[in-house]
């Protein structure tokens, strides 16, 4: 369950009688800053932990762990890092796009033909994305 101290009652009396005992383990923003205390969490990550915390599939058989709540926030990281935006002089990308096509180049050359799309999936449409951005 996710959702406030009065969303979560309520699916509580929902769910079960008023007189049930039940065991309740409780994760807060504070409680995934406290436990991530190395990350600096912002309130924003701690709260984005704390939602994903609900939608883990292995929480019933395995709990949460240390390693659980930091592979959530380098996730999250990760994600975000993936999405950021920057801005580069044109003729400096220009150059590390040269860099990279001979890089691949050389990787063909030393590897056979198609290493470099075999080990660089991803790189070779990127730098023919970027060429054609700085064509325009």
């Amino acid at each position: 369950m996710y959702g406030t101290i009065n969303e979560l009652c309520a699916q509580l009396l929902q769910n079960w009688r008023a007189d049930e005992r039940l065991t309740l383990i409780v994760w807060s923003e504070a409680a995934v800053r406290d436990y991530a205390e190395g990350y600096n969490l912002t309130g924003t990550e701690a709260a984005d932990v704390v939602r994903q915390i609900n939608d883990l599939d292995d929480v019933h058989e395995y709990g949460v762990s240390m390693t659980t709540i930091q592979a959530l926030v380098s996730s999250q990281r990760e994600e975000v890092r993936a999405q950021r935006e920057v801005t580069v002089p044109a003729e400096v990308l220009s150059r590390v796009v040269t860099l990279a096509g001979e890089f691949l180049r050389r990787t063909d050359t030393e590897s056979g033909e198609g290493a470099a799309e075999r080990l660089y999936p991803a790189t070779r449409e990127a730098i023919q994305q970027i060429r054609r951005t700085l064509e325009d």
